[in-house]
This record gives structure tokens, sequence and C-alpha cells, in this order.
């Protein structure tokens, strides 16, 4: 048997689908989720995900409106919203949700230099750590061999997706496990529909 569901008519007889959500510091007792996709966001492994989801909200339960940027918090985590369609015939309000999501189990801890002179009279680097245990992924883009005093190395490049908004600064460094990397550039300030992110150079390293 088929079942044919209108949402524009019939939202408030879909109580078995119903569930209560937070819709920012709102409770909402009967929204219904609908998935939209699941995706891959960038190269990384499939450790750096965005899924898209329609949330409908009965207007009645939340008469001001939601508005782009709040967030919803349901069983599955947190939902940020990026457009809000107002149903006059069911008075209901559907939103369109994104979640971005990061394999947490990397975590890298980022550092600060401030530079001054050493006893030989050249600058040199004294590092501050500005956070640990930050929930990271390191997606490794390129790798470049080349000659410095007769050693062979290798230069990398490197995005790093953080699941958090990072403050940056140029030549701040990120350290995961064993591997340093560089700052060199960031984006991603105060979107939503992305994760912030770090262009970062791999501190070289010797070549056989």
């Amino acid at each position: 048997m088929t079942l044919a569901l209108d949402i524009s008519k019939d939202f408030a007889q879909v109580t078995d689908w119903l569930k209560p959500v937070k819709v920012g510091v709102t409770m909402v007792d009967s929204a219904l989720r609908r998935a939209i996709s699941t995706k891959e966001a960038a190269a990384s492994g499939g450790r750096y995900k965005v899924s898209d989801v329609n949330f409908h909200l009965d207007q009645a339960e939340l008469p001001g409106g939601p508005s782009i940027g709040m967030q919803i918090v349901d069983a599955d985590g947190t939902w940020t919203i990026l457009e809000t369609i107002y149903e006059t015939l069911a008075n209901r309000w559907r939103c369109i949700c994104r979640q971005l999501n990061i394999d947490s189990a990397t975590k890298v801890t980022i550092q600060r230099a401030t530079y001054a002179k050493g006893t030989t009279g050249a600058t040199e680097p004294t590092w501050a750590t500005l956070a640990i245990d930050v929930a990271a992924k390191v997606q490794l883009q390129s790798a470049d061999v080349e000659t410095d005093r007769s050693n062979r190395i290798a230069v990398a490049e490197a995005i790093v997706y953080f699941a958090q908004q990072q403050d940056l600064r140029p030549s701040d460094r990120i350290i995961s496990g064993s591997t340093t990397l560089k700052v060199l550039s960031w984006d991603g300030f105060d979107s939503l529909e992305q994760l912030f992110k770090a262009s970062c150079e791999v501190s070289v390293w010797p070549q056989s």
C-alpha cells in the first residue's frame, strides 16, 4: 500500500512522524523533519560531510517565526537554518537546514609565535599554545620535492577543516600528531554553509 502524504494539507494529521525540537531557545513539540541529502563536502575520505533537511514547524508553536542562522536541535544534533518559507495555506514554517559533520577523532593543537633576537642576534620564535584538542580534519593537497642546501625536501600543501571557527593569524602553526603545518590563509568566517578552513604549508622533512 502506498501512503500519499501531502504536507501542505495534512501537516496536523501526521502525528506519527512529529517530534519535539528546540528552535533557538523555544521548544516546539510538533516538528516534522524530511531529509534532502547527505554528501561529502570536500575531499576528506568521507570525514567531512554535509547533510541538508527540511523542518516543518507549526506556526502556532512558533508565532515569531524562525530566522536564518537560527539553530534547530533534535535527537540527531544541531541544524542551522539556511532558508525559511512561510507556507500560508497550512500555517506552518518550512526551514531548509544544514548540518556540517566532521570526524572529531582527529585533534590538533594551535600555536602562535612571538619573535625576539636570540643569542646569535637572529630573530627567533617562541611558540605559545592557543588551543589544544581542537576537532579538525587535515587534508593533504599536494607535495613537491625541492632542494635546499643540497638536501632534498618535500613541501606539501594542506587544508585543515575545523568543527568550530578559529582565531588565526598568518604564520600561526597547527600541530597534528608529528606533523607541523604553517597557516597561510583561512576562510569561512560566519559561513552557514561550510566549515571554517585554513590553507597551510606542511613543514619540510628529509627525503632519501
